[in-house]
């Protein structure tokens, strides 16, 4: 355990009695606290499935929204490995571009230039499909409403308890993020899957394609920033107190 972390050791141990209890629950018994970041929460290494843990997220959250925060790691970590298993192997792709590229070595060296065409245009799709890209904004959120999903079926108190723990994330650390059009999104769309009942659906078998959600449409730029303007507005009040 972290000496550094003073009074907060005793949440640090209750966060890390959290994750062993998420991943006996769920079968993920690489989930662990691995260490932590300078901001941003926890975030979660799915390829090891270490949770990297922000010291000041451990300052005013009670039990119930640490709960939630790693759960929500945890659905990161389940859809990681579920639709890692769910894959479709990729050895054909592997043995097609071979096979293509030596019918164009061939076919050039037989001076037919039309076949050397048809053949490298014929990998052109392939390519793009096997070549490795970064993931859409579109997919991230639709991976953070995967991650949502699966927190509120871990909690106890499910979509309700999920609510009163964003709420005191915000509440307690102030973060921006937090109150962007994409959070409106997450929670507009978690609130949509949990009246149609697909809320288990997508938060236990995140290798399924995510129904479409009337939920969607980006919020405009001028809704963006009336959110940023009443953002600065509540942290520039003066204080009740």
């Amino acid at each position: 355990m972290d000496s550094s972390l003073g009074p907060n050791a005793s949440k640090l141990a209750l966060v890390e009695s959290i994750l062993r209890h998420v991943g006996q629950r769920w079968a993920l018994p690489q989930l662990r606290l691995g260490g932590f970041v300078s901001r941003g929460g926890a975030q979660i290494r799915c390829a090891t499935g270490e949770v990297l843990l922000d010291k000041t997220a451990l300052e005013g959250l009670s039990a119930s929204t640490l709960e939630a925060m790693m759960a929500h790691e945890a659905g990161h970590l389940r859809s990681y490995r579920r639709r890692r298993s769910f894959r479709r192997p990729q050895w054909w792709l592997d043995r097609a571009f071979i096979a293509a590229w030596l019918g164009a070595v061939a076919a050039l060296a037989l001076g037919q230039m039309g076949l050397v065409l048809l053949l490298l245009v014929g990998l052109v799709p392939g390519l793009a499909t096997a070549w490795p890209r970064e993931p859409t904004t579109r997919e991230r959120l639709e991976e953070e409403i995967r991650a949502d999903a699966f927190a509120c079926c871990h909690l106890e108190g499910g979509v309700a308890a999920w609510n009163r723990a964003v709420r005191q994330y915000a509440h307690s650390t102030g973060s921006p993020a937090l109150h962007s059009g994409q959070l409106a999104l997450r929670r507009a769309a978690i609130h949509e899957l949990s009246s149609r009942g697909l809320l288990r659906q997508v938060g236990l078998y995140p290798e399924r394609a995510l129904p479409a959600l009337q939920c969607w449409p980006r919020p405009s730029r001028f809704d963006r920033l009336r959110s940023r303007l009443g953002l600065a507005r509540a942290l520039n009040a003066p204080s009740s107190s």
